[in-house]
């Protein structure tokens, strides 16, 4: 089912593209500063590489870059015609309702019906 472009999604590419070359280059810079023997610039340029290494890392783990929004969830569960209990599961994993409020709406659905 097609869902269209999403900006964070975009973004989020172009983040990984800017933070891997960005690694590359201050890695490439520390090392021939090294090889120069100027140690503080080979030291510096080595740690902005493994921060902008560190900082794509977390674009691959954090939930802001990874989960889309509850809003979004919904919204593509339901165009993609899913269950009320598959609707019920995505409530619970995003905090939406607890433990004990998806047990009961089940059967609060059946009534409606």
């Amino acid at each position: 089912m097609p869902i269209g472009l999403s900006f964070k999604s975009i973004f989020t590419a172009w983040l990984r593209v800017v933070l891997g070359f960005l690694a590359v280059a201050t890695l490439v810079v520390g090392f021939i500063e090294i090889a120069d023997n100027r140690m503080a610039g080979g030291i510096g340029g080595c740690v902005a590489g493994a921060v902008f290494i560190a900082r794509f890392v977390a674009t691959k783990k954090m939930a802001f870059f990874t989960q889309g929004s509850y809003d979004r969830a919904r919204m593509l569960a339901e165009q993609s015609g899913l269950t009320d209990e598959a609707l019920i599961l995505i409530d619970l994993s995003y905090g939406e309702s607890t433990e004990e409020e998806a047990k009961h709406r089940p059967k609060e659905l059946r009534e409606w019906e």
